[in-house]
C-alpha cells in the first residue's frame, strides 16, 4: 500500500459497505505510517484491541480534534464524530476542517457511503473505494461523480466489487501533474491482531 500517495493529501476520504475491509485498511495504514516515520498518529472510533497494539493517541470528540497539531489523523466512523443529519452543522464542521488544516494535519475521513454529502467529499483530493452499492453513494457528490468515471473491473450498473484485501484509490490531478494513472487498484494485508470480528461466535452452529 502506498501510503505516501494516501496521506501527502490534506483530506483523504475511505468509502466502502459494512464489513468491507475498512478497518483493516485503516490499521494497515496507521501501522505502516508508525513503522517507517516519526510523526505522531491520532485516531478516533477504532476499537481499543486496535489502539493497544500501536502507539497512537486516541481522541473523542470534536473539542479535541481541534487542538491536534502535526499529526496524521484517522477518524473512523466519521458519521459519529460529525453530526452530518443535522445541516445546521454544517458550517461548524468545515470550520473544524479549515482548522485542523490549519494545524498542519492530515486528515483520514472514513465512513458508510451515505456519510460523505455534497460539501464533505469536496473536501478530499483523494478517495479510497472498497466494494459499495452505488445508489448508497450522495447524489452530485464529488464522491460519487468521481467514482462513476471508473471503468475497470468490478465497476458494474448498481454495484462496486472490489477484491476482499483490496481497494481503488484515487488522486486527484495525479495523472495531469505526474503522469501516472489517478484510479489505481491498491491491497492492503489481513493483520490478525487487527481483526476486531474475528473472535465473533457462529450464531448457526447446530446442537450436537
Amino acid at each position: 500500500m502506498n501510503i505516501e500517495r494516501i496521506l501527502k493529501n490534506p483530506v483523504s476520504i475511505l468509502i466502502g459497505a459494512t464489513s468491507t475491509g475498512k478497518t483493516m485498511l485503516l490499521s494497515n495504514l496507521m501501522a505502516e505510517y508508525i513503522a517507517k516515520y516519526t510523526g505522531r498518529v491520532y485516531c478516533y472510533g477504532v476499537r481499543r484491541e486496535i489502539t493497544k497494539e500501536m502507539p497512537v493517541i486516541p481522541f473523542s470528540s470534536v473539542v479535541e480534534l481541534e487542538q491536534i497539531q502535526d499529526g496524521i489523523i484517522v477518524v473512523d466512523e466519521v458519521g459519529a464524530l460529525f453530526d452530518l443529519d443535522n445541516r445546521k452543522q454544517k458550517r461548524m464542521i468545515e470550520s473544524t476542517l479549515r482548522l485542523v488544516n490549519h494545524h498542519n494535519n492530515k486528515l483520514v475521513l472514513s465512513g458508510l457511503p451515505s456519510d460523505f454529502r455534497k460539501f464533505l467529499s469536496a473536501k478530499a483530493t483523494c478517495f479510497m473505494y472498497t466494494s459499495l452499492t452505488l445508489s448508497d453513494l450522495i447524489n452530485g457528490s464529488l464522491a460519487k461523480t468521481t467514482l462513476l468515471e471508473y471503468r475497470e473491473e468490478g465497476m458494474g450498473a448498481y454495484t462496486l466489487d472490489v477484491p476482499v484485501g483490496s481497494f481503488i484509490c484515487y488522486v486527484e490531478n495525479e495523472i495531469k501533474n505526474n503522469k501516472t494513472a489517478s484510479f489505481q487498484m491498491d491491497i492492503f494485508k489481513y493483520i490478525e491482531k487487527f481483526d476486531t470480528k474475528r473472535k465473533n461466535g457462529n450464531l448457526f452452529e447446530k446442537r450436537s
